[in-house]
This record gives structure tokens, C-alpha cells and sequence, in this order.
């Protein structure tokens, strides 16, 4: 699901069923549009796989996780646009830890 303003997105609603455990990523596009030296993308299918790897992790190692895969990838490139993750984990009242 894509947030933000342009007129050429229709927004939709959605409803989705959370069980302990599942996280919820929200990511600037300054994530996916980080580019390396040749000027290739970090991109959605990247953001994916390191999602799927680090699932267990708790949710700050997750972002974490994330926002370091981007920096390896674009190395010492000069990123054009801000990069901002946020990561919620649903925990049922008896989990303590994830």
C-alpha cells in the first residue's frame, strides 16, 4: 500500500487481520529510490528480501536491519531524498518479548 499525496493515486482502503508477532513497515520512497554508484535502485524487490530474512528480529533491530542493507548497497553515494522507516510489531497482551 503507497501513502502520500499525487493526483495520479486513488487511494484505497484496506483491512488486514494482525497476529502476534506480524510488523507492520511503513518507508519513505528515499529507501527504495537509494541508488548505488552505477545509478541502480535499492528497489521494492531488495526491501523484500531483506524483510523476509529478518523477520525474527525485534522491531528496532528490524528497522535497523533495514536502513544498514540501504547504506551497504549505496555504499558512499550521496542520497537525494530523506529516508525514513518506522516499524510496528503487534504484541498480544501475554508476549513479552519479540
Amino acid at each position: 500500500m503507497i501513502l502520500g499525496i499525487s493526483e495520479q493515486i486513488e487511494p484505497t482502503a484496506s483491512q488486514f487481520v494482525l497476529k502476534p508477532g506480524d510488523s507492520i513497515l511503513i518507508a519513505s520512497d528515499g529507501i527504495t529510490e537509494s541508488q548505488d554508484g552505477q545509478g541502480n535502485f535499492y528497489g521494492d524487490e531488495r526491501l523484500e528480501q531483506v524483510l523476509c530474512e529478518k523477520t525474527v528480529l525485534s522491531a528496532c533491530n528490524f528497522a535497523n536491519s533495514v536502513v544498514e542493507s540501504c547504506k551497504s548497497f549505496s555504499d558512499s553515494e550521496i542520497q537525494k531524498d530523506d529516508q525514513t522507516i518506522l516499524v510496528l510489531r503487534f504484541k498480544s497482551p501475554l508476549m513479552r518479548t519479540l
